[in-house]
């Protein structure tokens, strides 16, 4: 397996752990952290797909965020471990702002409330 195969390898990964612990979040009461898990699950698949163009076109560097797929990945796993913490999920999205912004995205661009408009590149079977 290649290098950049492991990375994408590694940033499905840190995504299907980013959406399993927002789902178990997203199903319960006050609102605000519904909000912020459908927020970061967006976040997250935004920079999953971007991740997946990079892979398939062979591109330097995404059409949307202007990161290398290197960096999508770091943004990825950090954003991962952030989710992991037992801290309470408004929290963890202020920190994942700052990891958006560490990394010159506005985050208010990513972090969406809107639903999921279906958009998925399905698994390269890497």
């Amino acid at each position: 397996m290649s290098e950049t195969q492991n990375i994408i390898k590694q940033i499905e990964n840190a995504y299907r752990s980013i959406c399993n612990e927002c789902e178990e979040i997203i199903y319960y009461p006050p609102q605000e952290y519904r909000e912020s898990s459908v927020r970061i699950i967006n976040a997250s698949t935004i920079l999953y797909n971007e991740a997946l163009r990079l892979f398939r076109d062979n591109s330097e560097q995404g059409a949307k965020t202007k990161l290398s797929l290197s960096q999508i990945g770091e943004v990825m796993q950090k954003t991962r471990i952030i989710m992991q913490k037992t801290t309470i999920i408004g929290q963890k999205e202020k920190e994942i702002e700052q990891i958006f912004q560490n990394v010159k995205l506005n985050p208010h661009k990513f972090l969406i409330l809107d639903e999921w408009n279906g958009e998925f590149i399905e698994n390269l079977n890497i």
